[in-house]
């Protein structure tokens, strides 16, 4: 029934898109678990921040959707969501879950995305210095 509510040919597509919204969920968990407020400083920040935070929260939830179905071609045309996965990518490969709680905790500014080589950088210093203790 709800394969036929939605625009794609096949349930491969509907996984995809499950698994993408799922990795929001996670990330929405661990907001509240990891942030004193959690989703809710999303909203006093600058409409430039809020795109710079929404494009990892969906950089967060199309790599899940590739990494859950890696033999199928998992793709967009929304630009966020290919900007995002450029973002998150490195670290999340790297670091995994700890990657994933690091772009919740110190999530990316409207700056960093002009600059996301710096980003990843910074990240990637701070979660070995982490691993170090």
């Amino acid at each position: 029934m709800i394969i036929r509510l939605l625009p794609w040919e096949d349930s491969t597509d509907v996984k995809s898109v499950v698994d993408h919204e799922l990795a929001h969920f996670y990330t929405d968990q661990q907001m509240k678990k990891l942030v004193r407020f959690g989703i809710e400083r999303f909203r006093y920040l600058d409409d430039d921040d809020k795109k710079a935070f929404r494009t990892m929260l969906e950089g967060i939830g199309h790599y899940v959707g590739k990494r859950m179905n890696p033999e199928e071609k998992v793709e967009s045309n929304a630009p966020i969501y290919e900007r995002g996965l450029n973002l998150v990518k490195p670290i999340i490969d790297e670091f995994g879950s700890e990657g994933i709680d690091y772009l919740i905790v110190f999530p990316p500014t409207a700056g960093d995305l002009e600059n996301i080589e710096t980003y990843q950088r910074i990240a990637r210093e701070y979660l070995l210095d982490q691993s170090k203790d």
